[in-house]
């Protein structure tokens, strides 16, 4: 970028992807140098297999990996494949691969008409596997689509000025649950997927819904990032109840017998690390698989996930097969360019 001409920003085509924390020799320096750091520190999606009795077949294996951010995995309805958000081919988009990690194939585009950089992701299968559910910056603000599992134009489902994100199916596949700040707070909602007005349904701070399997109750976190609460709530009428704490980066699933989530535990002392794709910082928590048992009401500690764990969980409908996004340990370079110009 042109210092004394701020809006004439151009490229550096040899820096590459994954730059960041750029500096610039002093005006007294008798040479012009640039100096940056590249590295990369994206989370990828592992695979955790559990027997009948929940307990874990072996470690932790990797899943779904690329250089670059790999998370928010869901499981299709009959367990054959996976929907998930990658930047795996320059802006993050919603990936469809098979359960094993194999022929993974992009769903949907970065819109090159688009005035945006547009982003999507949060994928959520319709209960027939036929329809995703996504959240997208394509009009700007964050909006719901629905898009074919096959493939095709994404279709709209929301369209205020307010940020709509995080979807999810109810179990008869009429409604789609979201969260929006319309109201002024993050608070769940539900619209129509034939379309029509949005109806809000928590009033104490909601951003990520899961509907039980019987269509009775409302399974909803309160924070975007970070550790949250666990509430439910009569989808009917009633009153919202907090289950438990701790609950990780959006990392819950909802089954038949209970809800299996990541535990945040308290973070390691060591330094944050610098995510490459995007500058930030990025603090790496540990964190643990738990199961909470609708029966007796009680959190039982299933595996150990390590540090690192981000982003969404995936359960297969069996109960067996557990995905969620975990960070690799970073790495990055410092880069020096002489005669800078």
């Amino acid at each position: 970028m042109n210092v004394s001409k701020p809006s004439a920003r151009t490229q550096l085509p040899f820096v590459g992807d994954d730059a960041f924390l750029p500096a610039l020799s002093g005006p007294h320096s008798p040479r012009e140098r640039l100096a940056y750091t590249r590295g990369s520190a994206g989370p990828n999606i592992w695979r955790l297999q559990l027997s009948a009795q929940r307990r874990p077949i072996a470690p932790p294996a990797l899943t779904l990996s690329s250089t670059k951010v790999d998370v928010n995995p869901q499981f299709s309805p009959d367990g054959t494949r996976v929907a998930f958000q990658s930047s795996r081919s320059g802006t993050v988009q919603v990936w469809i691969a098979d359960a094993d990690g194999s022929n993974a194939r992009q769903l949907t585009t970065a819109g090159e008409a688009s005035r945006f950089a547009v982003a999507s992701g949060t994928p959520r299968w319709s209960p027939d596997g036929r329809t995703i559910a996504f959240d997208s910056q394509r009009e700007g603000q964050w909006d719901i689509y629905l898009v074919p599992a096959s493939g095709g134009k994404p279709v709209q489902l929301t369209f205020d000025r307010a940020n709509d994100t995080v979807p999810s199916f109810s179990r008869d596949g009429k409604w789609v649950y979201f969260s929006s700040n319309r109201s002024g707070e993050y608070e769940i909602w539900k619209v129509a997927v034939a379309g029509g007005q949005p109806v809000q349904l928590t009033h104490n701070v909601g951003y990520v819904g899961f509907e039980s399997f019987d269509g009775k109750y409302l399974y909803y976190t309160q924070t975007a990032t970070g550790p949250s609460s666990l509430w439910r709530m009569p989808i009917a009428e009633g009153t919202a109840v907090k289950l438990l704490d701790g609950v990780t980066e959006r990392a819950f699933a909802v089954l038949k017998e209970g809800i299996y989530y990541a535990e945040h535990q308290p973070r390691v002392a060591t330094a944050p690390q610098v995510l490459g794709m995007t500058g930030g910082l990025v603090w790496r928590s540990t964190g643990r698989l738990r199961f909470f048992e609708f029966s007796s009401s009680r959190a039982t500690t299933v595996a150990e996930l390590g540090e690192g764990v981000v982003l969404g969980l995936g359960v297969s409908p069996d109960g067996r097969t557990v995905l969620f996004g975990k960070y690799d340990s970073p790495t990055s370079d410092p880069v020096l360019v002489e005669n800078f110009r």
